[in-house]
């Protein structure tokens, strides 16, 4: 009995470790009610995540890194600009 019990603990442990590590290599998908806003002056991708309700990610940054890859990788926002943004997976 002693041998079974700890034989499960060790597979949930393992279960949850290996839940942990997909987690890490896989962030949630970035998803973004908006698909796409044009700028003003004055905003940049991290208040255009708020205003575009994204989603997903680790945290905001992630969010805010997926939007600039998104939209060609310059970190700077320019007025006028269509800022397009990711809808998930």
């Amino acid at each position: 009995m002693k041998k079974a019990i700890i034989a499960i603990l060790l597979i949930i442990t393992v279960a949850v470790f290996a839940i942990r590590v997909n987690q890490l290599v896989n962030p949630p998908a970035v998803s973004c009610d908006a698909s796409s806003i044009v700028a003003h002056s004055g905003d940049t991708y991290w208040t255009l995540v708020d205003e575009a309700n994204c989603t997903g990610g680790y945290d905001k940054q992630d969010r805010v890194d997926q939007v600039i890859k998104t939209n060609g990788g310059s970190a700077t926002v320019q007025h006028g600009q269509k800022i397009y943004f990711p809808q998930g997976k």
